[in-house]
C-alpha cells in the first residue's frame, strides 16, 4: 500500500515539486510541508464532499491514479449547537480547515435525543470531529450541512492542528517529538498506549502535554490514517477501525462493515 497519493480537492490549494507535497490551509494559519503525502492533510474540506443521495464522488478522486479512496471529513468543534430545529437530535456547529463553519447532527432517524446539558458534554469546543464517508445535506432551505449515524463519529480530544500534527507521526519509526530515529539504542515506547515512540526519557517528558490528548486514541488515529490512503473497494467502516493489510486490503469494524450504498 502506498501512502503518497493526491487528492483532487475543492478550496485547498495543492502543489506537487520534485516529489514534494505542499499543503497550505488557512484554519488558525496551518501551514505543512511533508515529503511524502502523510496523515490526515488529504482529507476533503466540506464545500468538496459529495451530496447525499448523489454519487458523484469527483472531488474525492485521486487525481494521479483516478482512485477513491476510504474519505474522512475532519473539522474542529466551534461549540454544541442548542435544540436544532427543537428535535433534541445531538448537533454541533464545527469549522473545516477551510474556516467554513455549519452544523453536523448525528443520528438522523431521530433515535437519540439530548437535552441541552448533554449536548454541551457531547461536544466540547475545541476538540476535533471525525466524520467517514460525509456526505452535504439539506438541512433546510438556506443551510446545508452534514447529517451522520453516530458510529461513523469520532471526536478527538484535540484541537485541529494538533490531530493534524500528531496524524503525521503514526507509523513512522521515530521519535514523535523531535523526529529523530534510532541509531545505537532502539525506540523506547509510551508505556500506557504502546504506541508512541521515543529517542529519550526527556523527549517523552516534553511531547506528554500533547500526547496525553490522545494516548488512548493513537491507534485509531494510526488506522484512519491508512485508511484514507487505501482504495474504497465494496465495503464502508465505523469507528472503531480495524484494518488488515495483505495482498487483499480488508477494511472491518467492531460494529460493522457496510456495503458502499
Amino acid at each position: 500500500m502506498s501512502y503518497c497519493t493526491c487528492t483532487n480537492v475543492m478550496n485547498q490549494k495543492i502543489h506537487r515539486t520534485q516529489g514534494v507535497l505542499l499543503v497550505y490551509s488557512i484554519m488558525d494559519g496551518i501551514s505543512s510541508t511533508s515529503t511524502i503525502c502523510r496523515g490526515l492533510d488529504i482529507c476533503p474540506v466540506f464545500k468538496s464532499l459529495p451530496k447525499y443521495a448523489e454519487d458523484d464522488y469527483s472531488n474525492l478522486i485521486d487525481s494521479n491514479g483516478g482512485i477513491l479512496n476510504h474519505w474522512c471529513y475532519i473539522a474542529e468543534i466551534i461549540r454544541p449547537y442548542d435544540l436544532v430545529y427543537n428535535t433534541y437530535q445531538p448537533s454541533c456547529i464545527v469549522q473545516d480547515k477551510d474556516g467554513f463553519a455549519h452544523t453536523v447532527l448525528l443520528d438522523f432517524d431521530e433515535t437519540i435525543k439530548m437535552n441541552r446539558y448533554e449536548n454541551m458534554e457531547y461536544f466540547p469546543q475545541r476538540h476535533t470531529l471525525a466524520i467517514l464517508y460525509a456526505k452535504r445535506s439539506q438541512l433546510d432551505q438556506t443551510c446545508e450541512g452534514i447529517c451522520s449515524r453516530k458510529e461513523r463519529v469520532k471526536i478527538f480530544p484535540c484541537t485541529y492542528a494538533e490531530i493534524l500534527e500528531e496524524s503525521k507521526k503514526t507509523g513512522q519509526s521515530c521519535c514523535y517529538s523531535c523526529g529523530g530515529k534510532a541509531t545505537t539504542s532502539p525506540l523506547s515506547k509510551c508505556g500506557k498506549c504502546g504506541f508512541a515512540l521515543y529517542c529519550s526519557k526527556a523527549c517523552q517528558v516534553s511531547h506528554w502535554s500533547c500526547h496525553k490528548k490522545l494516548c488512548k486514541d493513537i491507534k485509531i488515529l494510526d488506522c484512519l490514517v491508512k485508511l484514507v490512503h487505501t482504495p474504497l473497494n465494496d465495503d464502508e467502516t465505523t469507528f472503531p477501525i480495524l484494518l488488515t493489510f495483505g495482498d487483499d486490503t480488508k477494511v472491518t469494524s467492531t460494529v460493522e462493515a457496510r456495503k458502499k450504498r
